[in-house]
């Protein structure tokens, strides 16, 4: 697979087929248990950022790159929304330590369980978040 880049509206209605073409891809990559993990979490990363960073920005896109490895796939969510507080990936919780019954406040918790690794940034005016997956248990996270 080479790299490949995707362009999605930053509206909720586009969240859900943008996830179900990525998840294709996914699946000639990752191993089915990996691609059950990576439908999730660009689930909710997408939804996120259409929910929280790009509000009233309907008009503009969000870029998703596909960067193929060795051993799996890294993903690239880049907008020019509002950047996610710093405190908020700093002090990520583990989803047991999580109020279940919230109805909101578990997105990057869930993220981050489901992912290899995720990383953001916010430079430029342009918001990063990098996961990544792979085919191997044994990273740690």
């Amino acid at each position: 697979m080479k790299p490949m880049t995707f362009s999605m509206a930053a509206k909720i209605d586009d969240v859900d087929p943008m996830v179900l073409q990525l998840k294709a891809i996914a699946e000639t990559v990752l191993d089915p248990d990996r691609v059950v993990a990576f439908e999730i979490a660009i689930s909710e990363a997408l939804t996120n950022v259409v929910r929280h960073g790009m509000i009233g920005r309907e008009d503009e896109s969000v870029a998703i790159d596909l960067q193929p490895k060795d051993d799996g796939l890294v993903v690239v969510i880049s907008e020019t929304g509002t950047p996610v507080p710093p405190e908020l990936i700093a002090n990520i919780s583990d989803l047991d330590d999580l109020d279940q019954f919230a109805e909101s406040g578990r997105g990057i918790a869930l993220i981050k369980a489901c992912a290899d690794s995720l990383e953001y940034a916010s430079e430029n005016g342009i918001n990063r978040l990098f996961l990544r997956f792979s085919n191997s248990t044994e990273l740690e996270k």
